[in-house]
């Protein structure tokens, strides 16, 4: 079982990248290569993301006050998934479904 791409390659076995010739395989960059990760350029959001949940965790979810993400942080990790998906779509010719929201939250 494994993953395979529209182009009918396939990215990893069920036991992981181990059926690959080498991590850079599926994330060139990762192990140092000259090529960029998939996630460059998301950064600032990510990094924005991750400032913003900091001070969620603390100021909010450690006080009891809220068990959920909303607002901006929300927002920002919305924005940051769609950027990497973007970026994983174009590297490797895939396309994500969209999910639909649950109206139960």
């Amino acid at each position: 079982m494994g993953i395979i791409l529209n182009d009918g390659t396939k990215v990893a076995g069920f036991g992981g990248i181990r059926d690959l010739e080498s991590p850079e395989d599926t994330c060139p960059g990762l192990m140092g290569g000259s090529q960029s990760r998939i996630d460059d350029g998301c950064k600032d959001l990510q990094e924005r993301y991750d400032k913003c949940h900091t001070s969620w965790y603390r100021d909010e979810f450690l006080k009891g006050k809220s068990v959920t993400i909303s607002g901006e942080c929300r927002s920002l990790w919305d924005a940051y998934t769609s950027c990497v998906k973007k970026n994983v779509a174009a590297k490797f010719n895939i396309k994500f479904e969209e999910e639909e929201e649950d109206d139960d939250e």
